[in-house]
């Protein structure tokens, strides 16, 4: 057991241990004193030895350091070390939680809550092992329609953040008042996005016709500049059957910057197929290593649930060469467990030299009424863009503890952009998108 939990750490780092843990700072007491009494279900140790190094807490059971960072860590030196520490715990499959003195100080509370959340992960089967768990903080509610537009009068869904030189426009799905969902818009300032700066008077693209499949409803999903100066919408349409509902995938073009939008077709670029049995929808697009990727979601059965068809969707790949054509490659990127059952909107980009992607999932059964069913936030990395790995004790973000909270029965719908070396997350939260969407930065 030592060897396990101590990773061969010798005696001189033994004797510092000791030292750190009889002069702790007031931060590290204050974390203490709820790790120790909160009765987490897990024991945390202070300032243990592991290898070389000494965490601040570690619990053995969960493989997870949380460290504590004052303003010590903000030098370069400092931070050399940290890498070098992270990496090393990272290699024998520790989760890292830094947290800075000041988010703790003002955010113990959400802390908390992210550790209450690895422990019911840990419960569940291994989702990816080992990294540093990141912590967005939020930062409250952007954008909730007040009922007075007529193509809005309820429901921000889908968040989409489209860069402008001078502004942030933000597109979303909202509802008129027959529940029908259309692409609209607003505009806000980069640095606070609270701060409105225009809300677009009506939809910038309508329904298809009779029969068509878009006729019921347009759900924007991705949005790709062109080099002409085009933008190309990916999105969902809605149509209405007996049992629920159908959805496909549609090709949509706008010629004057993002203001109106145009289908490029009358059908769908992607519907019903031996892939998808069910239907197709939700794509997170990009171009990348000279071909198209497409990450969408796929309706592979229904079943009926308190007398109400419940429809299973899992998120799959697909590839095309012009970006209209697509072959579904049969790689389930994110396949069914005993809990994610549907996949709510992948939304997926490449850094550092990986694919990695934000998406929401729940299960089947009393999703809507019962939080603990509801959609939350995941995260899930890939080298090629087809095979994908779990990391869902990376993600750093959860619902609210908070009844009072716009994300407290569900969070979902994530879209993740960056500003000025700061990573932003637009988010929906309880009703679906009817109590709007919020956002939250990356605390670094």
């Amino acid at each position: 057991m030592k060897e396990n939990m101590f990773y061969g750490a010798g005696n001189i780092i033994f004797e510092k241990a000791a030292k750190l843990r009889a002069n702790p700072t007031p931060m590290e007491e204050h974390l203490w004193h709820f790790l120790s009494n909160s009765q987490l279900g897990v024991r945390f140790k202070r300032q243990h030895p592991i290898d070389n190094y000494i965490a601040d807490f570690y619990c053995h059971s969960l493989k997870l350091v949380i460290e504590i960072d004052g303003s010590v860590h903000n030098t370069e030196e400092q931070k050399l070390i940290d890498k070098e520490k992270d990496e090393f715990y990272k290699s024998v499959g520790i989760t890292v939680l830094r947290i800075t003195n000041e988010v703790l100080s003002r955010s113990t509370e959400e802390i908390l809550n992210i550790i209450k959340r690895m422990i019911n992960e840990d419960k569940s089967p291994p989702l990816g092992a080992g990294g540093v768990a990141p912590i967005w903080q939020k930062k409250g509610v952007i954008y909730k329609p007040d009922g007075t537009l007529a193509h809005s009068r309820s429901h921000a869904q889908v968040p989409y953040a489209y860069k402008h030189k001078d502004f942030l426009r933000v597109y979303f799905s909202s509802r008129d008042d027959q529940g029908q969902s259309r692409p609209t818009f607003i505009d806000v300032d980069y640095d606070d996005p609270t701060k409105i700066l225009y809300i677009h008077d009506t939809f910038v693209l309508d329904l298809g016709g009779p029969g068509e499949y878009d006729e019921t409803g347009a759900m924007p999903s991705w949005f790709v500049p062109q080099s002409n100066g085009d933008i190309w919408l990916y999105y969902t349409g809605w149509n209405r059957t007996h049992n629920s509902y159908r959805l496909s995938m549609g090709l949509s073009i706008s010629t004057d910057g993002g203001i109106t939008f145009k289908k490029m077709f009358r059908g769908p670029i992607m519907d019903r197929s031996i892939h998808n049995p069910i239907w197709a929808a939700q794509p997170s697009v990009m171009y990348v290593n000279g071909r198209w990727m497409m990450w969408y979601i796929s309706g592979q059965k229904c079943e009926y649930i308190h007398g109400y068809p419940e429809p299973y969707y899992d998120c799959r790949v697909a590839v095309s060469e012009d970006g209209i054509k697509w072959e579904p490659t049969g790689d389930i990127a994110l396949p069914f467990d005993d809990f994610l059952h549907a996949v709510g909107r992948p939304s997926v980009f490449f850094e550092d030299g990986i694919f990695k992607m934000y998406y929401s999932y729940r299960h089947t059964r009393d999703y809507r009424t019962d939080r603990n069913q509801s959609y939350r936030l995941g995260y899930a990395e890939s080298k090629d863009g087809f095979q994908w790995e779990r990391k869902d004790n990376l993600v750093g973000i959860h619902k609210s503890e908070n009844p009072n909270d716009f994300d407290y029965e569900m969070i979902d719908y994530a879209y993740c952009y960056e500003h000025n070396n700061k990573k932003y997350l637009l988010y929906n939260g309880n009703g679906f998108g009817r109590a709007g969407f919020g956002y939250a930065i990356l605390e670094k």
